[in-house]
C-alpha cells in the first residue's frame, strides 16, 4: 500500500521513532522515497542502538546508517508499506 508518513520526520529523532513504529506495526520493510523524491530505498529495521538498516538499489548492498545520515538523504514521507493479510 502506498501512502505518506503523516508524522513529522523532519528531524533524525522523528524519523527514527516513526520508522520504528511503522516497522513494528507492519512487520515488513518500508520502501521510502528520498533525495527530494528522485530515489527510493528499502528500510529493513531500526536497531536497538538507534541505527537503521537500509538497502539502496544504487549501492547494491545493505548498510547500517545513523538516523542523521538517513535524514540527510531528505526523505519525502512517501512510502510503500506491507501489511499482514487479515484472516476472515
Amino acid at each position: 500500500m502506498g501512502g505518506e508518513i503523516m508524522q513529522d520526520i523532519s528531524t533524525a529523532q522523528g524519523l527514527r521513532t516513526h520508522l520504528a513504529g511503522y516497522l513494528s506495526a507492519t512487520k515488513a520493510s518500508i520502501i521510502l522515497r528520498v533525495s527530494s523524491g528522485r530515489h527510493w530505498i528499502v528500510v529493513d529495521a531500526v536497531l536497538p542502538d538507534g541505527n537503521i538498516v537500509i538497502r539502496d538499489p544504487a549501492a547494491k548492498h545493505s548498510s547500517i546508517v545513523t538516523a542523521e545520515q538517513l535524514n540527510s538523504r531528505r526523505p519525502t514521507g512517501s512510502a510503500v508499506f506491507s501489511f499482514e493479510e487479515k484472516k476472515q
